[in-house]
């Protein structure tokens, strides 16, 4: 993605963009940790939908040529992986435009149904069945 990040895209979605550049901003240059940052975005997405994400995907600033690059990669037999910070709910879509494998942070799904703050620890992630 150019210049934007999915945590922006997600907000933009809520209509907290202010408030999770608050938040860009102590990961960046506060030194915020990762689960931190995780947890404090969560609250911020309570109310997020599938709908949203979707919209934030579909939206976001993706480098273009991208299906086109892992179809060639794909085509000669070789593997590509997606290897995020970003929520696994999100990333996890790049699998639909080629990649084999694609990990981001481990989030509860969504929507939030349960209390609690998200994983963070990039131990999640899901593989086409073709890898």
């Amino acid at each position: 993605m150019r210049g934007s990040a999915a945590a922006v895209e997600i907000s933009r979605q809520l209509g907290v963009s202010a408030e999770i550049a608050e938040l860009e901003r102590d990961f960046l240059v506060r030194g915020m940790e990762p689960d931190e940052f995780a947890v404090r975005a969560r609250e911020l997405w309570a109310e997020l939908t599938e709908a949203q994400v979707a919209a934030a995907f579909e939206g976001a600033p993706w480098l273009s040529g991208i299906e086109e690059v892992w179809a060639d990669i794909r085509s000669r037999g070789e593997y590509c992986a997606v290897i995020s910070l970003s929520p696994d709910f999100f990333v996890e879509r790049l699998l639909a435009w080629g990649a084999h494998a694609a990990h981001g942070s481990r989030w509860p799904a969504v929507p939030f149904l349960e209390p609690g703050g998200a994983g963070g620890d990039l131990e999640r992630g899901r593989e086409s069945e073709d890898h």
